[in-house]
């Protein structure tokens, strides 16, 4: 009987991180909301059903005017992946609930940060779906995953605002990889690391607000620093 049990939670185990290792992460672009806040511009969802999957890649080979837009519940919390440059969204579409279509009533229609998480009680208590009309598929993105809160208060990142140059110092593990992109997602500047203390030279770089993303041992953090010179 112990044996059994123990098989079947094994098998348990198995299925459940198959179904994990399936999903499949999209990025989703909002060009009208991002007219408001650079955060409304883009979102992440993601998916294990065959059948999405295959729409959302059919749409991906259509021009962008025929894309449709996507629909579907939603829960509380960013599930580890769904953000926009560093900001992490309240909220994601519970995967394999959702879809993309061409009709959707308007009461679920929104932006994912001026709408959604500033009023996260009511899109998750009371709409619970999201459809923004005017999203659409732009592009499949390699799997995220966040670092947690404790991993992150371990990598410091100065100065900031920044001249000619920033830092970072790792007090846990090695960093493999720093980009730093615009606010349109756009890789700008990309080096390969192993180390626990990193000086990048960015004067460059015009002024402005940049996306600082770092990778180590399959995750990302992603941090907004500010460009002076």
């Amino acid at each position: 009987m112990i044996c059994r049990c123990i098989l079947l939670l094994f098998l348990v185990c198995f299925i459940n991180n198959s179904l994990a290792q399936e999903l499949r992460f999209f990025e989703f672009h909002h060009p009208v909301c991002a007219e408001n806040d650079w955060r409304d511009s883009s979102f992440i969802a993601a998916t294990s059903d065959p059948e999405v999957i295959e729409e959302v890649m059919e749409d991906l080979g259509k021009p962008v005017d025929q894309r449709r837009f996507i629909i579907g519940n939603i829960e509380e919390g960013h599930g580890g992946y769904n953000f926009n440059g560093p900001h992490a969204f309240l909220w994601h579409f519970v995967p394999g609930e959702w879809s993309l279509t061409e009709v959707a009533i308007e009461l679920c229609d929104g932006c994912p940060y001026t709408m959604v998480d500033q009023e996260i009680d009511y899109w998750l208590h009371t709409v619970e779906q999201f459809c923004p009309w005017s999203s659409y598929v732009r592009k499949e993105i390699e799997t995220p995953v966040a670092v947690s809160k404790a991993e992150e208060e371990r990598i410091k990142v100065f100065p900031n605002p920044a001249h000619n140059e920033i830092n970072i110092v790792s007090e846990g593990e090695d960093i493999n990889e720093v980009s730093i992109m615009d606010m349109n997602g756009k890789t700008l500047i990309n080096r390969f690391y192993h180390t626990s203390e990193i000086t990048m030279d960015l004067s460059a770089l015009p002024e402005g607000l940049y996306i600082l993303q770092m990778k180590f041992n399959g995750k990302h953090l992603r941090k907004l620093i500010n460009v002076v010179h």
